[in-house]
């Protein structure tokens, strides 16, 4: 009987060891996993209105966006990203384009002013509101992590309610 109790926690010992190597070798894709399925379950559980869903603004907006990712991509500093957006002569309903470095937000383009916002993302889409003088809705596209001289960009379009 002795010898049973022994060898079972000398079982459960190389176990526990085991799984603990593994769970330290594996450390970053366990926890990066786990933020995925985090993320994705909040996703789930945001509501947007439809002019914020991606098919949306896609649908109305997907070549000026990807012009603008075209853009980011092909621009080496902020400085030549801000001339090629510039370039672009976007349409009025955009009323800003900034960038995000070392967590300071640069506008490209601000046609609006606004001293609150409330503004929600799924993914890189989204909707929200701009309040200055006056509230308006705005779709939201949101491009994070993908080049060396800015961290993400943001881009807010007008949502006439018509």
């Amino acid at each position: 009987m002795k010898i049973i109790i022994i060898s079972l926690v000398f079982v459960f010992m190389f176990l526990a060891i085991t799984a603990g190597y593994y769970i330290w070798n594996n450390k970053e894709m366990i926890v990066s996993n786990a933020m995925d399925t985090i993320e994705k379950k909040v996703d789930d559980l945001i509501d947007l209105p439809p002019y914020g869903e991606k098919e949306y603004i896609r649908s109305k907006y997907g070549d000026l966006l990807d012009r603008i990712d075209k853009a980011a991509d092909n621009s080496d500093s902020h400085f030549k990203f801000g001339a090629s957006i510039e370039e672009l002569k976007l349409p009025s309903e955009f009323v800003y384009v900034g960038y995000i470095k070392d967590k300071q937000e640069k506008d490209i383009i601000k046609r609006f002013n606004w001293s609150g916002n409330r503004l929600t993302t799924k993914g890189e889409f989204g909707a929200g509101y701009l309040k200055g003088d006056e509230t308006i809705d705005v779709m939201i596209y949101k491009k994070e992590d993908r080049w060396k001289y800015m961290d993400s960009f943001v881009v807010y379009i007008q949502h006439m309610n018509n």
